[in-house]
C-alpha cells in the first residue's frame, strides 16, 4: 500500500528551514539574554547599588560575545544536537563568556568598568532563561506548523514507519519528514500518516523538484538494498548535503558514542561513563550539595505540612517503604503520609472487589483514583511534595537526586533483564522516567528508560533531567 507521490510540495519555508530556524533560535536567545540583563540590573539596583547608565553597555557587549559564541558552538540551528547537549553548550560558553569578562576586569585592575554583580546576576539570569526561551520558541512555532527541517526517510519497512511517524508527531525534533522511499520495493501496512509521499524507487523521488530540494534524508540501513546505501554514501548519488544513517537497533547509548578514524577505517567509540570514578565523584557531590541546600532550605515548610497531616489524619507523618537500591540491597524510603493509616494492608481486598482496580494496578502499578489517599494526601501527590523526604535518603547515600525510580522488592521480576542495569546506580527521587512518561506509560516500560538512562548517563543529563523535572511538577504531568 502506496501514498499517492503527486502531492508532495515543499512551502518557501521549508526550502529554508535551516535559516529560519537559526534566525527564530537567534532572536530568542537575543530576547533571553537581553531580559537577563535587564533583571540583573533592576536586583542590582533594588541593592540600593547608584544608577549607572553604562551598566546596558556592559550587558549588550556580554549579549554580543555570547550570541557569538554560540554560533561558534554551532548552536545555529544545532538540530543534531539533542537537548542535553544544547544545554551543555549554552551553560558552558555562557559561563565562559560572563566569568571570562568578570576575570578580565580583576587583572586589568579596573573593576568599575564592570559591574561583577551585575555579571554573575546576568550570569545567573541567563542559565534559566536561554534554554527555557528556546523550549518555548520550538513548542510555539511546532504547534504553528512552522519547525523542523524537511527531511526524507529512505527505507519504509517497520523501521522507517515508526521514525516518520515519530518525527512528524514530535515537532520539536526538528526534522520533519515529508515524503519517504521503499528501497525495498515491498508492499508494508502503513503505520504512519497516510498523507505522507511514498516513492517506489530513488529516481521516482528525485524526477520531483520538491523532493529534489530536500539537502537532508535520513537512511534506515536495514530496510534498503546495499548497493542504495553504496551509492548514496559513495557516489553522492541523491544530491544530498547530509545524509543520516540509522543503523541496526544495537544495545548502545547514543550521548556516550563519539565517531573515530582508525587509518581510514570507521568507527564508534562508546563511553561509560559510570565506570569512571571521578563523575561518579561530581554525581554524589552534586547529590550532597543540592540535597543539603533543599533540607535547609524546606524545613520550615516541612514542619508546616507535618502539623497539617497530623491534624487532618491518624497515624505518623512519614512513611517508610522497603525498596530496592543499588545492587540489590534495599532500604527504607522516605516519603510523606499520604494515604490512611494501614492503608497498604488492604490493598488485596481492594483489588479482588474491583476487578477494574485490578487491571489498573496490574498494568501501571498504581490506582490513578486510590480511594485509600487522604484529601491532604491527593494534594501531596499532585505536585510531588510526598516525596521531598527522600532527600535524606539522598544525604544518606541510599538514593540519589536523579535514577532509575525504586521499585518494591516484589516488581523485581516485572523488570526483567533491564534489573541489571538498574543496579548499577543509586534510584533517584526523579530520572528518564518521570520526566518522559511517568505515571502515563504502563509498568513494563520502565525498564527501557532505566536502562537508557544508565546507558547514556552523564552529569548534563543530570541536569537536564533536573531542569525537566521541575517544569513536570508545575505542568502536574502523571502525578498521582
Amino acid at each position: 500500500m502506496k501514498t499517492q507521490t503527486n502531492n508532495l510540495k515543499l512551502s518557501r519555508w521549508q526550502r529554508h528551514a535551516r535559516l529560519s530556524m537559526s534566525a527564530a533560535l537567534l532572536c530568542s536567545d537575543l530576547v533571553s539574554l537581553a531580559l537577563a540583563g535587564f533583571l540583573a540590573i533592576a536586583a542590582r539596583l533594588s541593592m540600593g547599588q547608584g544608577w549607572q547608565w553604562a551598566l546596558y553597555a556592559q550587558i549588550a557587549s556580554v549579549g554580543t560575545v555570547c550570541l557569538l559564541g554560540f554560533a561558534l558552538s554551532r548552536l545555529y540551528p544545532g538540530l543534531s544536537l539533542g537537548p542535553v547537549e544544547e544545554l551543555r553548550r549554552l551553560t558552558v560558553m555562557t559561563t565562559a563568556v560572563i566569568f571570562g569578562l568578570a576575570g578580565l576586569t580583576f587583572f586589568a585592575r579596573n573593576p568599575e568598568d564592570y559591574s561583577r554583580l551585575t555579571l554573575g546576576l546576568t550570569w545567573f539570569f541567563s542559565l534559566v532563561f536561554l534554554p527555557l526561551g528556546r523550549n518555548l520558541l520550538r513548542a510555539v512555532m511546532a504547534r504553528l506548523g512552522a519547525w523542523g527541517e524537511p527531511v526524507l526517510v529512505i527505507g519504509y519497512g517497520e523501521g522507517g514507519q515508526h521514525l516518520a511517524e515519530h518525527l512528524r508527531s514530535h515537532r520539536t525534533i526538528s526534522y520533519y519528514p515529508v515524503a519517504a522511499v521503499d528501497g525495498m520495493g515491498v508492499e508494508y501496512p502503513l503505520r504512519a500518516d497516510q498523507s505522507l509521499p511514498v516513492f517506489s524507487a530513488m529516481h521516482d523521488c528525485l524526477a520531483t523538484s520538491a523532493c529534489a530540494a530536500i539537502q537532508t534524508a535520513i537512511v534506515i540501513l536495514a530496510e534498503v538494498p546495499e548497493a542504495l546505501v553504496y551509492a548514496l554514501t559513495r557516489d553522492n548519488a541523491g544530491g544530498f548535503r547530509r545524509l543520516i544513517l540509522i543503523p541496526d537497533q544495537v544495545a548502545i547509548g547514543s550521548l556516550g558514542v563519539t565517531p573515530v578514524t582508525l587509518n581510514g577505517m570507521f568507527g564508534l567509540k562508546v563511553h561509560d561513563n559510570l565506570l569512571s570514578q571521578f563523575a561518579r565523584f561530581q554525581k554524589r557531590l552534586m547529590d550532597l550539595f543540592i540535597a543539603g541546600l533543599g533540607m535547609l532550605f524546606l524545613a520550615p515548610g516541612f514542619g508546616l505540612i507535618a502539623i497539617v497531616i497530623k491534624l487532618t489524619s491518624r497515624g505518623s507523618v512519614f512513611y517508610q517503604q522497603e525498596r530496592v537500591g543499588k545492587d540489590g540491597r534495599g532500604f527504607g524510603m522516605a516519603k510523606f503520609r499520604t494515604m490512611y493509616e494501614n492503608a497498604h494492608q488492604g490493598l488485596d481486598e481492594l483489588l479482588q472487589t474491583n476487578p477494574h482496580l485490578q487491571a489498573e494496578w496490574d498494568k501501571y502499578q498504581k490506582l490513578k483514583h486510590d480511594p485509600r489517599l487522604t484529601p491532604v494526601g491527593g494534594f501531596l501527590r499532585k505536585y510531588s511534595i510526598d516525596e521531598f523526604p527522600q532527600l535524606w535518603n539522598v544525604l544518606k547515600g541510599e538514593m540519589s537526586l536523579v535514577g532509575p525510580r525504586p521499585f518494591l522488592p516484589d516488581q523485581q521480576q516485572m523488570y526483567g533483564e533491564g534489573f541489571s542495569h538498574y543496579i548499577r546506580v543509586l534510584p533517584g527521587i526523579t530520572g528518564m522516567w518521570q520526566v518522559t512518561v511517568r505515571n502515563q506509560s504502563e509498568f513494563s516500560e520502565r525498564p527501557f528508560w532505566d536502562e537508557y538512562y544508565v546507558r547514556n548517563w552523564s552529569i548534563w543529563l543530570d541536569i537536564y533531567i533536573l531542569a525537566k523535572t521541575i517544569w513536570a511538577v508545575l505542568r502536574r504531568e502523571g502525578a498521582y
